[in-house]
C-alpha cells in the first residue's frame, strides 16, 4: 500500500468511518470502508482541504526558484508594462 493510500484511509478513520482489512493476496490488500452519511461528508471536506502531491508538483513547477523559464517570462512582462507606461508618459508630454 502506498503512502497516499494510507493517508486516505487515515482521513477516513479520522472522519469517523470504519476501515476493515477484508483480504490480503500477496502484497495486495483489499479494504472496506463504511460509515454514516455524516462521516462521508466529513471525509469529503477533509479530502478537499488536504493538498495532494500533484498540488505540490504544480507549485514547484510555477516556483521562480525551481523554473528559470518563469523568471524570464516575468522579466519580459515587467519590461513590456514599463515600456507601455513610459510611452504613455512621453505622449502626454508631447501633447502639452
Amino acid at each position: 500500500m502506498t503512502t497516499t493510500e494510507r493517508d486516505v484511509l487515515e482521513v477516513a478513520r479520522e472522519s469517523g468511518m470504519t476501515v476493515l482489512l477484508d483480504d490480503r493476496i500477496g502484497r495486495q490488500e483489499y479494504m472496506s470502508v463504511s460509515g454514516s452519511a455524516e462521516a462521508l461528508h466529513r471525509f469529503a471536506l477533509a479530502m478537499r482541504e488536504t493538498p495532494t502531491d500533484a498540488c505540490h508538483r504544480v507549485r514547484a513547477a510555477r516556483s521562480v526558484a525551481m523554473n528559470p523559464l518563469i523568471t524570464v517570462r516575468m522579466r519580459e512582462r515587467i519590461a513590456s508594462v514599463l515600456s507601455r507606461r513610459m510611452q504613455g508618459r512621453t505622449r502626454g508630454k508631447l501633447r502639452a
